[in-house]
């Protein structure tokens, strides 16, 4: 009989393998910043877990997926690895914008060896084992759920997100900095577990439309049905909440403007036949709480969001942009090389406007892509919006029969794909895999 129950109990825990590890992410991978320390254990779990499910006699068959998203995301990695090949001196030399790099060796009088691509090889080689994670997540998701797993994984999901919230809480009414993840965080923010309350906010967006679904479709469809049912959905409901809160507070512009879109969008996927006037007043009710809330108990941090676009500054929104797109011209069509924005932008950036801030990433992921892959990049991102925007008109176009949940996954998605252009969410692991699993999901027969 104990052994009967322990094997349960194992078959249980192994039904949260998905869920714990999509934790373990949210938890070490909150920031894009080089704390390779942090997510050494993610890497070597994800390696465990790759090749667990490589090795499994229960692996699902490759057949009957989507193809188009897993192709991109294969180039995108390869893109990493052609980046880390070493060239020999007379072709790298030739390759635009090396040439500052060449200089340095000349002045030293040392022959110029063969180098990669990448002007940073070391900071392109953390770009990939930040593949990990993702690659882990796909695995498990398309090719070896386990009983429940799936389910499971939401759940997690779910409850993460409201921890995640009361952290952001904390993080404000305490004032205390040991409630922060890392040393280079927006301090007097909530920004959960991540370094950047910006990326906490999308976070949340991201899973707002699966709380509004597991509440509002069961309300809708379960209305006899079991207690339990009626437990989750007001569990759900109650998450729902919590999490619109944890967005409005994080004082992030896109997000409130995510925020809204995310329940609009929600609403008129679950509700087809609903008037407009409800959604466009629950709309405005969200807007209305969100102003209400921020001139009053954050200081009117709404205005303050606006300056980074409107104020003349060496650290704007505009300046970054310019000083990147400059940064563009000078390196053509292979770019700098993944990881090497920073390296690159100092070089770049107006030398008699300096701050004690500094640009750590573009704020603007597709012009950043371009600078560190060049066309190829572009190629990548362009192909993934097409099959994202073939996805969506799909749905459209099939609104009555198709499949709610893949419309609540379409919302989830679109939040990192707006956000990128003008801020950079998916360069941290916990964005990434949340992404990912998305996306594994729309890729099985079943989405």
């Amino acid at each position: 009989m104990r052994l009967r129950r322990f094997n349960s109990s194992i078959r249980t825990l192994a039904s949260y393998r998905l869920g714990l590890f999509l934790a373990l992410c949210f938890i070490l991978g909150g920031t894009s910043q080089d704390v390779i320390a942090v997510k050494i254990p993610l890497y070597f779990i994800s390696i465990a877990l790759i090749a667990d499910v490589m090795t499994s006699k229960k692996r699902l068959p490759y057949k009957g997926l989507i193809a188009a998203p897993i192709v991109i995301g294969g180039l995108l990695l390869l893109l990493h690895l052609v980046y880390l090949i070493p060239l020999p001196p007379g072709l790298w030399s030739g390759l635009e914008g090396r040439d500052i790099v060449e200089r340095g060796f000349n002045s030293a009088q040392i022959a110029l060896p063969f180098l990669p691509l990448s002007l940073t090889p070391e900071k392109t080689l953390y770009a990939i084992f930040d593949f990990l994670p993702v690659i882990a997540v796909f695995f498990i998701a398309v090719l070896a759920p386990r009983q429940n797993e799936i389910e499971n994984a939401l759940k997690v999901i779910i409850g993460f997100a409201i921890v995640a919230v009361f952290l952001g809480l904390f993080q404000v009414l305490g004032g205390s900095k040991a409630l922060y993840l890392y040393d280079i965080s927006n301090f007097g923010y909530p920004v959960g577990f991540f370094s950047n309350a910006n990326h906490q906010a999308s976070f949340l967006a991201m899973i707002l439309p699966i709380t509004l679904y597991f509440a509002l479709n069961k309300l809708r469809t379960d209305k006899n049905g079991s207690a339990i049912s009626q437990e989750q959905s007001l569990i759900c409901l109650i998450a729902s909440v919590l999490i619109a809160l944890g967005i409005i507070i994080a004082g992030s512009l896109m997000g409130y403007i995510l925020l809204a879109l995310v329940i609009f969008f929600t609403l008129l996927n679950l509700r087809a036949k609903a008037r407009i006037t409800f959604i466009g007043l629950a709309v405005f009710g969200v807007i209305l709480s969100a102003v209400i809330i921020d001139s009053y108990f954050f200081g009117n941090q709404i205005e303050s969001l606006l300056s980074r676009f409107t104020v003349e500054s060496s650290l704007s929104r505009p300046a970054m942009y310019a000083t990147t797109w400059e940064a563009t011209k000078d390196f053509g069509f292979w770019g700098t090389g993944p990881g090497s924005f920073y390296n690159i932008y100092v070089m770049k950036e107006n030398q008699t406007a300096l701050s004690t801030f500094y640009a750590p990433q573009a704020h603007n992921d597709y012009l950043q892509t371009y600078l560190e892959f060049g066309l190829l990049g572009v190629i990548v991102i362009l192909a993934f919006l097409a099959y994202y925007g073939a996805a969506i008109f799909t749905y459209i176009k099939n609104f009555s029969h198709s499949e709610r949940w893949t419309g609540v996954l379409l919302i989830g998605i679109l939040c990192p794909v707006l956000h990128s252009s003008i801020d950079y969410p998916l360069r941290t692991i916990a964005v990434a895999v949340l992404l990912t699993f998305y996306l594994s999901l729309m890729v099985t027969k079943d989405a």
